[in-house]
């Protein structure tokens, strides 16, 4: 067997500015790769990604040497398999149930839809990122989650000091204080409505968590509702985003996603295929294992890329467009296996069913400002950074 290729000179700051190219040379050139900065062998091929993700006899999720620990203030159940995983999944799940997307969630993402709308309505220019997509998510989080006193912005704010914390890979201590001050806070509103859930239930899913028959521990309930803070905001702030983007840089798709409902939900599968918003997800290996040629030890630390096997030449043609139309409709952007995502439904409901059409319909002559100017950052989680356009 090839021993593992190494590569130097790519730090975490390029990756943060522009992963693309640099994953299309690794999966031409060394699709399984230590990379120096990052410490973590880097899988960067489409069928590499999905056994890291499916293949449970050869890899864990149960790697606490991230700094998400110390960010969440425990091990979430991202960093579980099994049984343990399994349960705590369950405690959330009959807040995301299909029931309750369609009715309870989908009503209130129709209301939210219309009020933030409204606030752009009458004005020449927006800044969708802050205006729009980042409040959008938060409301509909702290609701979904029960989250009752959080406001949008809290939502937001707590989001990104979380995410901060569990990429906080350098250890800088002024960035774990902001996620442990935000840790006391969102403690603090748990602890508050979970004893008015446990009178007053709703259809949340800490309200869920805390009347289960078989309730989970306090300390597991607070990291799996901050977990969700962490990535409930971004991901489908970045997909709708995206979507925007693709669509607005795109007229003859913008057109026929505007005229056909499944074409505007296929416009938002597309975008997070393109730029996938969660890029990159850890693994360990159980046992030695074989990837594209490359022999891992036991106690390998792997990136499973998504946002490279998004790209994978072998499943996709021309897979830097970005094209509504294409055949493939496969994305690894919600993961797979026993920890694919699950906010799945509800993004899809609230992005690509509800807010991307009703603000298509409502701003017809929607253009962006400059595209050339839209910056797009991350290496864990990737959007663009701003979205100016002209209402």
């Amino acid at each position: 067997m090839t021993d593992i290729p190494v590569i130097e000179g790519i730090s975490i700051a390029d990756l943060h500015r522009d992963p693309t190219g640099i994953y299309a040379r690794l999966r031409r050139e060394a699709p399984v790769a230590l990379m120096k900065s990052t410490g973590r062998v880097l899988l960067t091929k489409a069928e590499d990604v999905r056994r890291a993700k499916e293949d449970l006899d050869a890899f864990t999720s149960e790697d606490t040497t991230t700094p998400a620990e110390r960010a969440f203030q425990a091990t979430s159940m991202m960093r579980k398999d099994g049984a343990q995983h399994r349960a705590e999944r369950m405690a959330m799940a009959p807040g995301l149930s299909a029931g309750k997307i369609k009715t309870t969630w989908r009503a209130l993402s129709e209301r939210l839809t219309g009020e933030y709308l409204d606030k752009l309505a009458g004005a020449d220019r927006a800044e969708l990122f802050t205006e729009l997509a980042a409040p959008y998510a938060g409301a509909i989080l702290g609701e979904v989650l029960g989250l009752h006193g959080a406001s949008a912005d809290d939502v937001v704010r707590w989001s990104q000091v979380l995410i901060d914390g569990a990429g906080n890979v350098a250890g800088d201590e002024e960035v774990f204080a902001r996620s442990d001050a935000v840790n006391d806070e969102i403690n603090a509103l748990i602890d508050e409505n979970m004893a008015r859930f446990r009178t007053n239930p709703d259809d949340s899913v800490l309200s869920a968590m805390t009347n289960a028959k078989a309730p989970l521990d306090l300390e597991r309930i607070r990291c799996n509702i901050k977990v969700a803070i962490g990535g409930g905001v971004n991901e489908p702030r970045d997909a709708l985003l995206t979507a925007i983007f693709g669509l607005l840089t795109n007229p003859d798709q913008r057109d026929a996603a505007v005229a056909d409902p499944a074409l505007m939900a296929r416009a938002f599968e597309e975008g997070i295929r393109w730029v996938a918003p969660i890029q990159t997800s850890p693994r360990k290996t159980l046992k030695p294992v074989v990837m594209s040629g490359i022999e891992l030890p036991a106690g390998t630390r792997v990136s499973t890329i998504q946002a490279s096997a998004n790209h994978d030449e072998d499943l996709y043609e021309h897979p830097e467009r970005f094209d509504i139309f294409r055949s493939e409709e496969r994305h690894f952007s919600f993961g797979n296996g026993s920890h694919f995502c699950m906010g799945t439904h509800l993004s899809r409901m609230s992005v690509a069913q509800v807010m991307l059409p009703a603000l298509f319909e409502r701003f017809p002559n929607m253009a962006l400002v400059d595209a050339d100017a839209v910056e797009w950052y991350g290496f864990t989680f990737r959007g663009p950074l701003s979205l100016d356009v002209t209402l």
